[in-house]
């Protein structure tokens, strides 16, 4: 395949960087300067998202249910129904393995705020599919629930700002593991970072007009209370992380989904815990073995 080996800063010179949102930031590389009005509406995109879904967030609606020890209704804006539409699909698909309940599990482990979780003291645990209600955009809950959306709230942020763009710029949109490109002219080549060692890449691939997730606990990882590693990949059926994949990789082209990047970056977190037919993935386990599946492809230079 093709490529344009030139530096991302010189095919894309104009940089629009967004500080320390959404667990990092995104940098927006673009052919041409963004109209300040664009930046204008992509902050305040990404303020409604964390306004909403953020349980880092005092005044997020998942903080509100998180706190609300009876449950109650929660009306969601319109613009959550394809990110809720996707976790269903995911819970299908990987049997309830990947589930945005695991919001307790994580705090349990040390990673986020204190929650008061008073109505999941007991030994039941909490599902997307058995707990949680969903009509449209409104979730229904009978007690609290703590919802954690990192599975691929990111990735749908991502499109959403794309949807922003002007058509005419070639862009490439950054946010740590996610990546989406519009290139008019060549793929981008991609480096794909050894999560044991973050100075190294186990490969190249490439990519033009879609999205590129990643997914590692590598970057994201501590020592629980109890003295072992964490990291916030969870198998929701155990509430434990998972310690057998070390990373993961998909694609999604943009001419086969209207959010590639959060569907990408949902594959990219089932993969650690079911193995999921169709997906253009690399998946590297911790003792040194690597599947690829579908239209993957790898790169040595």
């Amino acid at each position: 395949m093709d490529h344009d080996a030139r530096p991302l800063t010189d095919r894309l010179p104009h940089l629009t960087a967004f500080d320390g949102i959404l667990g990092g930031g995104i940098l927006i590389h673009a052919s041409r300067p963004l109209p300040d009005a664009t930046v204008d509406a992509m902050r305040a995109c990404i303020e409604d998202m964390e306004r909403t879904l953020s349980r880092f967030r005092e005044d997020s609606l998942v903080t509100r249910m998180a706190r609300a020890t009876a449950g109650g209704t929660f009306t969601f804006p319109d613009w959550t129904l394809p990110l809720f539409a996707w976790i269903d699909e995911l819970a299908r698909l990987t049997d309830g393995r990947l589930d945005p309940c695991v919001g307790a599990d994580l705090v349990r482990l040390g990673y986020g705020p204190a929650y008061d979780l008073g109505g999941n003291a007991d030994s039941h645990r909490i599902s997307w599919q058995a707990d949680v209600h969903r009509d449209g955009t409104t979730l229904t809950t009978t007690r609290a629930v703590a919802l954690d959306f990192g599975s691929c709230a990111k990735g749908y942020c991502v499109d959403l700002l794309m949807e922003l763009l002007p058509p005419e710029t070639d862009v490439v949109i950054d946010a740590g593991g996610d990546l989406r490109a519009r290139l008019s002219d060549a793929p981008m080549s991609v480096a794909l970072e050894d999560p044991h060692d973050f100075t190294q890449a186990i490969g190249v691939t490439r990519l033009q007009d879609g999205a590129l997730c990643a997914s590692a606990p590598s970057r994201r990882s501590w020592i629980d209370q109890a003295g072992r590693r964490a990291h916030h990949l969870l198998d929701a059926a155990t509430g434990q992380p998972v310690q057998d994949v070390a990373a993961t990789w998909v694609k999604v082209p943009a001419a086969v989904n209207e959010y590639p990047t959060m569907v990408a970056d949902g594959l990219a977190t089932a993969l650690f815990t079911t193995r999921i037919g169709g997906a253009d993935c690399l998946v590297l386990m911790e003792d040194g073995q690597a599947y690829r599946a579908g239209a993957f492809e790898v790169f040595t230079d």
